[in-house]
């Protein structure tokens, strides 16, 4: 498997992943500051908060299986399935280029 066009693909998505985090880093800085006296302004502030704080989680989950997908490369295990072994479909893979598993161990895992 040629893994030069998904290198590059999730290079480009580990870079906008580092953006993200880093802006949603930020706002997040900012939450030790008072919160606002008024009540509807508070509940607004938390759940600002509360969506940040998501934010980052999420990003930082994806970014850790860009990376993991990078390793794969140079290890020559990109494209084959963790679970069987098999190659991933090339269709899953233009989908979700740091797929570990093929369509048929990911849905059994996520059925477990």
């Amino acid at each position: 498997m040629d893994t030069r066009r998904f290198r590059v693909q999730l290079v480009e998505l580990r870079d906008r992943l580092v953006g993200r985090k880093e802006r949603v880093g930020r706002h997040l800085d900012r939450r030790d500051e008072p919160l606002s006296a008024s009540p509807e302004q508070r509940a607004i502030d938390i759940e600002n908060r509360d969506v940040l704080e998501e934010l980052d989680a999420t990003a930082r989950v994806e970014l850790q299986q860009v990376e993991h997908a990078l390793a794969r490369i140079e290890t020559g295990e990109y494209g084959r399935c963790e679970g069987c072994r098999r190659p991933i479909q090339s269709a899953r893979l233009e989908l979700v280029p740091f797929a570990t598993r093929c369509a048929h161990c990911e849905c059994i895992a996520e059925a477990s």
